[in-house]
C-alpha cells in the first residue's frame, strides 16, 4: 500500500447558509444587500465548516 502524503486540502466553504426561495423573477429583483454575519452571546451559532491541520494525522477528504 502506498504511503499516504500531505497535500493540497480543498479550502473551506465558510458558513452555510439557507437557499432564499424568491417568488419574484430574477428580471425584475432588485439586487439584495449582502448581510454582515456576527455571532451574538446567548444566541445559536452559525453552520459553517473549515478546514484544519493536525500534525500527525491522516487527511481524509
Amino acid at each position: 500500500m502506498a504511503e499516504p502524503t500531505d497535500g493540497c486540502v480543498k479550502p473551506a466553504r465558510g458558513p452555510i447558509v439557507p437557499a432564499i426561495e424568491s417568488s419574484v423573477s430574477s428580471e425584475d429583483s432588485i439586487p439584495a444587500k449582502e448581510v454582515k454575519m456576527i455571532a451574538r452571546v446567548g444566541q445559536e451559532a452559525i453552520d459553517f465548516e473549515a478546514n484544519a491541520y493536525i500534525e500527525a494525522q491522516v487527511f481524509h477528504n
